[in-house]
């Protein structure tokens, strides 16, 4: 849907100066981030917290929004076409993703 609206809104909201592909990725990939704090709220003011739905809907939505960051990180290094820089973002994209998944789950529970 946000690749969609890009296509649709590119002449009245990026310009001609813009890169076509690369302001359908950052439209679509920033549409794609969820409202974390708001879905934990509404699954605490619902009692739904507690449940196992709650809970996975929650671990969804905190993995869906670090994905759409890190994406967005690549998204905009590429877009300003700086090689380098896209170079870093990307490793330090793998290293986030190492340490999220390699490290932090082995770590013992508080």
């Amino acid at each position: 849907m946000g690749l969609t609206f890009a296509f649709w809104t590119e002449t009245a909201l990026a310009g001609a100066s813009v890169n076509r592909v690369h302001y359908a990725l950052f439209v679509g990939v920033s549409m794609a981030v969820t409202a974390f704090p708001v879905l934990a709220r509404i699954l605490s003011d619902t009692g739904l917290r507690q449940t196992p739905m709650g809970n996975l809907s929650l671990a969804c939505a905190a993995i869906n929004d670090a994905a759409a960051w890190c994406l967005l990180a690549v998204v905009i290094s590429l877009a300003q076409f700086k090689t380098v820089q896209g170079v870093q973002t990307l490793v330090l994209v793998a290293v986030y993703l190492f340490i999220m998944f390699g490290v932090v789950p082995s770590l013992p529970a508080s």
